[in-house]
Order: structure tokens, then sequence, then C-alpha cells
């Protein structure tokens, strides 16, 4: 699978304070809006409380994809994966992970509609899943 389009905005989800400001960075320097949270709970606060700081109405479309750590401390990746969408739209979302394994029972569905991304990555296989590699 992968996408064919430039996001209009990501959500990164990533419990290393490191990796997340680094992809934060990263989407920035690319134009892509962005916004990052280092745990699923705190994903779901802000979305929730309607904290997604950069969600407008002229923007309604700015989670269209994300980037989500599968391994997360309280909730893995996919379970949050099916609690953010719907009601966000997010059309495409990267799962990265230090460990490729088979999909956990009962997310067989989610993980399908996934692209597994394996830890560590460069950043010109990420640019090529978000469609940023326009060459």
């Amino acid at each position: 699978m992968s996408i064919e389009y430039k996001p209009s905005g990501l959500l990164v989800v990533e419990d290393d304070e490191g990796v997340r400001r680094s992809l934060v960075r990263w989407a920035q320097l690319q134009d892509v809006r962005v916004v990052g949270y280092g745990s699923a709970e705190q994903c779901i606060r802000a979305m929730r409380s309607n904290e997604f700081s950069l969600i407008d109405s002229e923007h309604s479309d700015f989670l269209s994809h994300a980037l989500i750590d599968m391994t997360l401390p309280g909730r893995d990746g996919l379970s949050l994966v099916t609690e953010l969408s719907p009601p966000l739209p997010i059309e495409n979302v990267i799962l990265i992970t230090a460990r490729v394994t088979e999909p956990p029972r009962g997310h067989d569905s989610i993980y399908r509609n996934c692209v597994v991304l394996p830890k560590p990555f460069d950043l010109s296989t990420l640019e090529k899943l978000l469609g940023l590699d326009l060459d």
C-alpha cells in the first residue's frame, strides 16, 4: 500500500521524545502541518477536548495522515487507530515498530489498512510513504 497524495496534515504519536520531536520537525521542514503526542492517552485527551490546535473550519481535513508507534505504553497503536478514525478523517496510517510481528488478534482488519514501517527507517522511505517524494 502506498499513499498517493501529500498529506494535508500529520498526526505523530511516539513515546520516544527524541524520535517524536525529530519527526515533527522533519514534517515541518516538509511544509506539512503536524501535531505530536507522546502517548495514546495524550492524543485521545486532546481529540476529546478539541485540542488539535491546527484544526479549524478552513482545514477540516487537517489530520489526513498518521504516523503512530505500534508499541505505546498503556495502549498499542492499533487500538489508538480504532479510536481516532472515525471521528477524525485520517485516511492513511503508518505504524512504526521496532518489532515486526503478526497483527494482534482482533485487529486483523485494521492492520490490513495500515502501512507498517520497521524501525530504524530512513526519511526517504517515509517521504515516499507520505507522498512527499515528488521527484
